[in-house]
């Protein structure tokens, strides 16, 4: 937790000559402080928590009270089973959280309301979660805690899993500055990236990589991005068993030029990586001529990429490719440049798909064999700088289930 900062100099008599500055806080009085916070976001988090379940306790009060006796009858002789049942899905939901401020006292309403739509996903991504032990504690434990008490799911059998990753942060502030003003501190605070996933979605793996490579380029990632592999084989319309997702958050624009060469990198050394580290090809020939040791997969990208991945010059949609997206191997993004997802207006959160895939997904929804779903969701929440909410970045989400066939 950071240290309260240094008072500022205390208001003299005209008489005197100059301010004298105002006596540090002692070790004490800091340590007070410090508790007094602590308590707080504990009160905080612990008002979301009670909210969510007096919430539900008094949703099935009302519900109750209010249902006639003969149709509380027939839910019972029914076993209160929905009427329409569910279809097998992947939903996977991706938001640049700022700092994951679920201790913010004036908040926890909106923690509530955010918390019950994110369990309906069946994925879910988060970027710009603050590394710190006391963070995560607190908050990203906090998390997984309250999904899975919206699903309802013994502690014994927890119905999500997590996976982090190591904590990184923005090297390409160090590339920026010149050598003498480099210090200890250069590139802020470290964040992780964190992966959600609800059964019978499963974990399989997962890697945390800090460089990308293409040709003879090696470029060093900020906020290293996290890819971890994912078991989807309940959902006939994903075409592959196995789907590696990776998260990423990229530099801002004010350093463009390290945020272009990142994402390059990223983009168009992807497929090299995939197959030599994670054993798996973009496309179904790479599996092929790679052998028995090398499987295909579904390929995901996802998070806030503080640009239009599918940007090109000029902004023709015939010009060159910026970050190499098609040469990559990848599909045109998922939400185009007039997706608003950030409070600025700009189209910087998207979701990318190896071209393949995305290609028979798209096939299958034509054909009616799946539904597909894109989708932006706008924040009822104040998102603007200054104001008290939870991000200034909008969840973008990208949902694939399975139809019923006809015969």
């Amino acid at each position: 937790m950071l240290e309260d900062a240094p008072a500022s100099p205390a208001a003299q008599p005209a008489a005197q000559p100059a301010a004298q500055p105002a006596a540090q806080p002692d070790l004490w009085t800091r340590f007070a402080r410090a508790l007094r916070r602590r308590a707080l976001a504990q009160h905080t988090i612990a008002s979301i928590a009670a909210g969510l379940e007096d919430g539900a306790e008094d949703s099935e009060d009302d519900e109750a009270a209010a249902a006639p006796p003969d149709a509380a009858d027939a839910a019972d002789a029914a076993g209160a089973r929905p009427a329409f049942l569910k279809r097998p899905q992947l939903s996977i939901i991706s938001f640049n959280i700022q700092k994951l401020k679920s201790n913010v006292d004036g908040t926890a309403v909106m923690w509530q309301q955010l918390m019950a739509e994110m369990a309906e996903h069946d994925v879910v991504v988060l970027t710009e979660v603050p590394a710190s032990d006391a963070a995560y504690k607190e908050r990203v434990l906090w998390f997984l805690s309250v999904l899975n008490r919206l699903a309802k799911a013994p502690e014994d059998e927890p119905a999500w899993d997590m996976r982090i990753s190591e904590p990184s942060n923005a090297v390409s502030i160090a590339e920026a500055k010149p050598e003498g003003e480099r210090s200890p501190r250069t590139g802020g605070n470290k964040e992780i990236h964190v992966l959600f996933a609800k059964k019978p979605v499963k974990i399989d793996a997962s890697w945390t990589w800090k460089e990308a490579s293409h040709l003879d380029t090696t470029r060093a990632l900020d906020w290293a991005p996290l890819t971890v592999q994912l078991d989807v084989s309940h959902v006939r319309s994903v075409p592959e068993d196995a789907l590696l997702l990776t998260m990423v958050h990229l530099p801002p624009s004010g350093r463009a030029r390290q945020r272009d060469a990142q994402l390059s990198a990223m983009l168009r050394g992807y497929a090299a990586r995939a197959r030599s580290v994670y054993g798996f090809a973009m496309t179904a020939k790479g599996a092929k001529d790679a052998g028995s040791s090398v499987k295909r997969a579904v390929h995901v990208m996802c998070g806030d990429f503080n640009t239009f991945p599918g940007a090109t010059k000029g902004d023709d949609e015939n010009g060159a490719e910026l970050y190499g997206l098609k040469a990559g191997g990848w599909a045109p993004p998922v939400f185009g440049t007039l997706a608003a997802t950030s409070s600025g207006g700009k189209a910087y959160d998207n979701i990318l798909i190896d071209a393949e895939s995305w290609e028979r997904i798209e096939n299958d929804a034509y054909e009616g064999r799946c539904e597909l779903e894109r989708t932006v969701h706008t924040l009822a929440f104040p998102n603007k700088p200054g104001q008290k909410g939870i991000s200034d970045h909008m969840p973008v989400s990208l949902t694939v289930r399975d139809r019923v066939l006809a015969r």
